[in-house]
Order: C-alpha cells, then sequence, then structure tokens
C-alpha cells in the first residue's frame, strides 16, 4: 500500500510535471516536507526545479511582518510592562525578582500567545463580569453555550470572595493592560512572539500590506488548524491557485463517537475545504489485513526490552527483506527515550535514526550544573567557614572525576575514600586543586560580584577539554547538550547585563537557570537515509511505516494528559473557544494513532501494569476502542516476569 506522501507526490507530478517548480507546497511540520522530497524524487526521470516545500509555521512567517523573538528577550519586556502595570500599593509584588517572576511570565506568554492564536479579543476575555448577570452585544459573536460557560464561572463571584478569588481578580483586572501594552512595544520593534505573528499576518493579508509569493499553494496533511491559520489558508483559497490534500478515513470521518475525526468533519462543511474531500471515504483501518500484537508488561522498563526483543523477532523473520526505513518506533512515554537507547541493537546494517527531542535536563552536563550551584549555595551561607567546600556536595563531582580519565582516576580515587574515611562535613578549597585543571575550576569559590553564568561556562568548557571523543550514541548527546548549555548560559548572561533586577544569589540564578532549561530539548535527528525511526506521536505526522512498534501505550501518556498552565480557566476557554485538553488533546491524539494504522502490516504495542504511587497503570483508552469497538483482530499477550529464587546463606562475622 502506498504511503500518503508517496501518493501526493505522484498524484501532482502527474498532473503538472515540471511546473511544479512554482509551487509553494505546507506540511505540518518539516519532517513530513523531507519525506515527501525523497518520494517527488523518486517519481523524475530527469532533474528538474523543486517545488518550495515549508512548515506551516515558515509559511504564515514569511508573510508576517514581525519577527520571532527570543524566548528571554520576551520574558524580560513582558516582566517590564508587568511590573509598571500593578498597582502601586502592591509593594511586595513588585519587588519581585525577575527570576520569580519567570514561571509565570512564561504562562502569561502561552496565554498570549493563544488568545492570538484563536483571535480571541483580548478586552472580551480579560474582564471582569463577576457583577453581570448577562453579557451585551459585544458578545454576541458567541454561541448560547459559549456564553453560558463564562456566565456560569463567573457566578461563582458573586457571594464572598476567597483569597484565592481575590488574587485571581486582582491579576485579572491588570492583564489587558499587559496585553494590550506588551503587543505594543513588540510590534513597534517589529517583534513578537508565535501567536502575535501568525495573527500579525493574517491582519496584513486583510489590508493588503503583505502578499504570498508563490503561483500555486498546496497544502498537505492537516488535521487540526488553529483559527488563524484557518482563516489564512481560507484567504489564500479565495486569492490563488489552492489544492487541499487530506488523508482520512472512513472509520472516523463517518462515524460522529470517533474523536479521531472531530475536526475534519467540521472542516469538510467549509466552502473553501469542501470539494477537497472526495467520497466516498477510503477503508483503510477495516478492510486491510493487518497483524495488531498488544502485549502487558509488568513494568516500566521491562517495556523496552519486550519491544526490543520482538524488534530482533521481525529482523530475524524477514531476513534480507527487512527494510529499515519501513520500522518506527513510537515512544508514548518520554521517560522510556534513555533506556531504549541503551537497549536497541547497535548493527552498522541497521542504523538507528533518533528524530525526538531529548529533554536537555536529563543530559549529565545539566546535572553537573545543578551539582555545582548546590556546592556554590552552601558555601555562600553566612556561618560557612571561609575557604572551605560541603563534603556531601565535593563527593559526587569526586566521582565524576574519576571517571574521565586514568590520570585523574587514581588522585580522585584516593581523595574520596579519605574523605569517607574522615567523615568530616568540611573539606578545605585547597586540598582539591591538587587534582588537576578541571578540579581547580570546579573548586572555585565564589564571591558575591562573581558571575555565576561565567563559572559555569568555565567549568563546561573544562569538562569538554577533559572528555575523549567518542562515536557512542549516548555520549554523542551529551555532547550536544554540553554545547546548547552553554548557548543557554551565554543567553542568560547578555539577559542579566540589561535586567533591572539581576539575580542577587547563586540561589536566584538557580532558579532562573531551572526554569529556562526545563522546557528545552536537544535535536537529535540524524541523516535520514534507511534507518529504523525513532519518533514521538507528533513528529510521525503523515508519515507511513508497513511495521510500527508504540512503547509505553498507557493511558496520560497516550494521549497526554499534562494540561499546560494557564491564567485562563476551563470554563472561560470553553467560552471563548479556546482548546481544552479533554477535547482538542483526545482528537490530536487519537487522529495520528488511528493514521499510523491505516497503512501498517504490522503493529506491536506495548503498555505497563506497574502500580504507580498507588494507582494501577491502565492501558490507553485508544487500546480499549481497538479491543471493542473496531472489530479488528488484536492479539493480546502477558510478557513474564522472571522469577529468581536464592537460597539464603548466612552472614557470618568471625570473632
Amino acid at each position: 500500500m502506498p504511503a500518503f506522501l508517496e501518493t501526493v507526490a505522484q498524484e501532482l507530478y502527474a498532473q503538472h510535471g515540471e511546473q511544479m517548480s512554482t509551487m509553494t507546497i505546507v506540511f505540518p511540520n518539516w519532517r513530513s516536507g523531507l519525506t515527501f522530497q525523497r518520494y517527488l524524487a523518486s517519481q523524475l526521470s530527469r532533474p528538474m526545479w523543486a517545488p518550495k516545500v515549508q512548515s506551516i509555521e515558515q509559511f504564515i512567517q514569511s508573510i508576517s511582518p514581525l519577527q520571532p523573538a527570543p524566548p528571554l528577550t520576551l520574558i524580560a519586556q513582558l516582566y517590564e510592562v508587568f511590573q509598571a502595570a500593578l498597582p502601586r500599593h502592591s509593594e511586595a509584588i513588585q519587588q519581585e525578582s525577575l527570576a520569580q517572576f519567570y514561571h509565570q511570565g512564561a504562562t502569561l506568554l502561552q496565554d498570549f500567545d493563544m488568545v492570538d492564536r484563536y483571535l480571541v479579543e483580548a478586552p472580551h476575555l480579560f474582564r471582569d463580569l463577576s457583577h453581570q448577570k448577562a453579557l451585551n452585544a459585544t458578545y454576541d459573536y458567541l454561541t448560547d453555550a459559549q456564553k453560558a460557560a463564562i456566565l456560569s464561572f463567573w457566578q461563582s463571584f458573586e457571594k464572598r470572595l476567597s483569597t484565592h478569588q481575590q488574587s485571581f481578580l486582582a491579576l485579572w483586572k491588570v492583564l489587558p493592560q499587559v496585553y494590550a501594552q506588551l503587543s505594543t512595544q513588540l510590534r513597534a520593534q517589529g517583534l513578537g512572539y508565535t501567536g502575535l505573528c501568525q495573527r500579525a499576518a493574517y491582519e496584513a493579508l486583510q489590508q493588503g500590506t503583505t502578499a504570498v509569493a508563490a503561483a500555486h499553494l498546496v497544502f498537505v496533511g492537516f488535521n487540526v488548524l488553529s483559527p488563524v491559520e484557518e482563516k489564512i489558508l481560507a484567504w489564500c483559497h479565495a486569492h490563488m491557485p489552492v489544492d487541499f490534500y487530506w488523508d482520512v478515513d472512513a472509520y472516523y470521518m463517518e462515524n460522529d463517537l470517533q474523536e479521531a475525526g472531530d475536526y475534519l468533519r467540521v472542516y469538510q462543511q467549509r466552502p473553501y475545504f469542501q470539494q477537497s474531500f472526495t467520497r466516498p471515504f477510503p477503508s483503510r483501518i477495516q478492510e486491510a489485513d493487518r497483524r495488531i500484537c498488544l502485549t502487558a508488561v509488568a513494568s516500566e522498563v521491562g517495556q523496552v526490552h519486550n519491544l526490543v526483543t520482538q524488534l530482533q523477532a521481525l529482523i530475524n523473520d524477514q531476513g534480507a527483506d527487512f527494510a529499515p526505513h519501513k520500522t518506527a518506533i513510537i515512544v508514548a512515554q518520554e521517560a522510556l527515550l534513555t533506556p531504549l537507547l541503551h537497549a536497541l541493537p547497535t548493527r552498522e546494517d541497521i542504523p538507528i535514526h533518533v528524530a525526538m527531542g531529548y529533554p536537555l535536563h536529563n543530559t549529565t552536563s545539566y546535572q553537573l550544573l545543578e551539582q555545582l550551584l548546590a556546592l556554590q549555595v552552601a558555601a555562600a551561607q553566612e556561618d560557612w567557614p571561609t575557604g572551605y567546600l560541603a563534603t556531601q556536595y565535593v563527593l559526587p563531582l569526586l566521582r565524576r572525576l574519576s571517571l574521565l580519565s586514568h590520570d585523574l582516576n587514581t588522585l580522585a580515587q584516593q581523595r574520596y575514600q579519605q574523605m569517607l574515611r574522615d567523615g568530616a562535613g568540611y573539606v578545605a578549597q585547597r586540598a582539591l586543586h591538587g587534582l588537576g585543571t578541571l578540579a581547580q575550576t570546579w573548586f572555585t569559590l565564589l564571591q558575591p560580584p562573581d558571575n555565576p553564568a561565567q563559572y559555569l561556562r568555565d567549568s563546561l568548557r573544562a569538562l569538554q577539554a577533559a572528555t575523549p571523543a567518542s562515536p557512542d550514541r549516548i555520549r554523542t548527546i551529551e555532547h550536544k547538550g554540553t554545547t546548547q548549555l552553554l548557548e543557554v548560559l551565554a543567553q542568560l548572561t547578555t539577559l542579566l547585563q540589561h535586567s533591572p533586577t539581576p539575580p542577587t544569589s547563586m540561589d536566584a540564578f538557580g532558579q532562573l537557570l531551572r526554569q529556562y532549561t526545563r522546557p528545552l530539548r536537544l535535536p537529535l535527528a540524524q541523516a535520514q537515509g534507511s534507518a529504523i525511526q525513532v519518533l514521538s506521536i507528533l513528529e510521525a505526522r503523515n508519515l507511513d511505516f508497513d511495521n510500527v512498534f508504540i512503547l509505553g501505550m498507557n493511558e496520560g501518556h497516550f494521549p497526554a494528559q499534562t494540561t499546560p498552565s494557564s491564567f485562563i480557566p476551563y470554563n472561560l476557554r470553553c467560552g471563548h473557544g479556546l482548546p481544552t485538553a479533554d477535547k482538542h488533546q483526545a482528537s490530536l491524539f487519537a487522529y495520528h494513532f488511528y493514521r499510523l494504522l491505516q497503512r501498517a502490516q504490522q503493529v506491536f504495542i506495548t503498555y505497563s501494569t506497574q502500580t504507580v504511587a498507588g494507582s494501577p497503570s491502565e492501558m490507553s483508552r485508544y487500546l480499549w476502542q481497538l479491543l471493542y469497538e473496531s472489530g479488528l483482530p488484536v492479539t493480546t499477550h502477558v510478557a513474564p516476569q522472571p522469577l529468581q529464587v536464592h537460597t539464603p546463606s548466612p552472614n557470618i562475622v568471625p570473632k
């Protein structure tokens, strides 16, 4: 069965031939575009100019009058605007430092980004309606259900207010001013966050102050569009040649109870999308002959070993016919990525392509920064003896030294064992400097004028110099992590140089560093070629594989139930048409799950039955749907847990 992107490449080339060079083809993400280009190249009998391929964000950014600003720049500007907008009597809040404000500022930026992506009128959203019994005419664009949701939220403010409600109202009253002032400042500088850039692009198209630099547009493989994206696509459809390609199946398009088709069933009613949905819908999910194997494993990491066993059996069964690029491993639970990388076979004839982003805070380089910060925070205490370091923070650093090289191994091990024997709570700084240049850098005591970011950068550079190069998969990740952390520290240094309230302590600086690095991911993509693909479910959009392995498909991980932090309550999100986790997230994951099944021949799914925090793990709701709704032949297995009985032997202590 040909892949979706392969079919699109064949149809476009058959219809337009070399005229495709004038087209711009837009995909949900850049990985889909790369795969499409490979399929298109396989259709050609002679060289031709390739069409322009862009992700939806790149396309909208190309017509926007604003440029995306760095995250730290946005947080710093929002901090200044927010502090200026606070009432003068809020002295306790006004003294909040940038490090303390960072998490709150990141949450506000996410909310503002969502407001602009969904074209919500900010003054209507951030309005105190606690004393209104009905919504006035300015809310006529809302449905009756949306108005009811908004009023149901504000009805709880009619009685005596709790402390939490008072704090919420105090913040809510300044948000209209903060949003308006930040938007004005950013637009004046030609900058913006993603949502503001996209809203400015749509406004510029309407006003005729920008143009789409393409003779023909093709939009491929979309299933959920934000309102601003949909408006831009509708504008393009009305003003220039546009084609739309949808990857759908009758299983969820013709059943209103299937959340996988919630958005697509709405889009097929839109006048600008209607003709691009061809009927009858294909029925690949239920008509194709495929093997689906569902395995329950008693532990989290045990899923990895079970998957690797199934993968090895598949490779052995297919032998020379095994095509690595037609096999994908979908990691539903991010915590299983590291054990998976360790467990995957290292064979030259079967390369592994890791397309997932690896959490930066999981690298050993970041853990080193945490240990160095803890060392300096302890030494900065008022009653701490001058020239001494805390033994509990020195010991793990000595362990790191002992693993770097043979020369350091002996010295560090000796010092480590001596400190364990002594049992002292302090160790003199000068006693550690004899361990080499790296130890001198790490065990430097900072004074108040010293720059903590520079100290951490010097420590990482010294670590890089002492670490031998290695082609090992994990070592490569660590090298990338060190490089990105150096960039992060450089950015923080620049920010703090221009900040009116820079962190005054190592503890405050550490708080800022943690908040900034927490969402960062390392790009692990390598040369594509013919390799087994390791992906998250969102990175697998529009891609098709013959063999699909899904790792960790438990409820709470697939679909993800991590609701992002937000100052906008649930009822107000519903009332103003903003996405909610119970509908948007469930529909998004359901579509991508069933789309993987449409062309797969063999599907291997594992989930954990391990009880976590007193709550038993349950398989994903989509697996229950497969078992009880789909009618598909699904084989279920329980992976045996090996039990080993050890004969007790007495511990004899001679006297």
